[in-house]
């Protein structure tokens, strides 16, 4: 296999070492291992659900969370897709999140928990090129047509061929992330 993309390294990593440990996760209280073949299911997953979505290649989609598993696991999932991450600082303000949206053309965002998908909520009327919001952990207490769970995406499924078309078309060149600074004396 030849190695073009980061994505190809990680789907390599995980059919050469799929049960061994990839990371460690902390849920209630106690550590758990993931292993390769269990990142790159749940990435395919996710990276599914966004061509349902409609995320074509080069398309923007962001994600605003703190360091977690599921970052990595959103990232990776974007990048097979062929989409650009965007990421956004979780300490940002609602009009800050909305700046690095519109700006950067995103049609989804990741967003960690309810707290920061109020931030998109605020701004939803200068948002209108936002297609839906995932919710990356707890329940969803607002606009349940515009926010879906995580586990929502993951199940809108479909054709797996089409990633593989998409992590084709990718190469070393491919455009793969926009980094906004942290815009500490204006906007980034």
């Amino acid at each position: 296999m030849e190695h073009n993309s980061i994505i190809d390294y990680f789907l390599y990593n995980a059919s050469e070492h799929g049960s061994q440990t990839a990371a460690k996760t902390k849920i209630d209280g106690s550590y758990r291992d993931v292993s390769w073949a269990e990142m790159a299911d749940e990435s395919k997953k996710l990276a599914l659900g966004l061509v349902q979505l409609g995320v074509q290649p080069e398309d923007r989609v962001s994600i605003i969370s703190s360091t977690c598993l599921e970052w990595i696991l959103v990232d990776m999932g974007i990048l097979w897709a062929g989409a650009v991450t965007v990421p956004i600082y979780p300490s940002n303000l609602p009009d800050e999140c909305q700046y690095v949206v519109e700006n950067s053309d995103a049609l989804v965002v990741f967003a960690e928990d309810a707290d920061q998908v109020e931030k998109f909520i605020a701004e939803r009327e200068r948002l209108p090129g936002l297609k839906k919001i995932v919710q990356m952990k707890g329940e969803v207490k607002a606009d349940k047509e515009w926010v879906i769970t995580w586990a929502e995406l993951q199940a809108l499924g479909g054709d797996e061929s089409v990633l593989d078309e998409r992590r084709a078309s990718l190469n070393r060149d491919s455009f793969l992330t926009i980094i906004y600074t942290s815009g500490t004396t204006g906007r980034p």
